[in-house]
């Protein structure tokens, strides 16, 4: 998962351990790209589930799997309760 960027030699893939998301890097063109992945989904799913929000949203399915990975993955500390 990722953007279409994640193949480019230029890119540096990361991981912004605050913020909890992965990016990627390209010093030579200076673009920084942040995405999803299930790491960062599940991240934020279980801070939203201890702290006692009412839910989550996602905006939009099409960049998901086919296998809906990110929304399984969201959901999966919510059905677990």
């Amino acid at each position: 998962m990722g953007p279409e960027w994640a193949g480019d030699p230029g890119f540096r893939k990361g991981w912004g351990p605050i913020v909890r998301s992965p990016y990627l890097w390209n010093p030579g063109k200076k673009i920084w790209v942040s995405y999803e992945n299930p790491w960062s989904i599940q991240a934020r799913s279980l801070f939203a589930k201890r702290h006692r929000l009412a839910g989550m949203m996602m905006w939009e399915l099409g960049a998901d799997d086919p296998q809906h990975g990110l929304l399984t993955t969201m959901t999966g500390p919510w059905l677990r309760s």
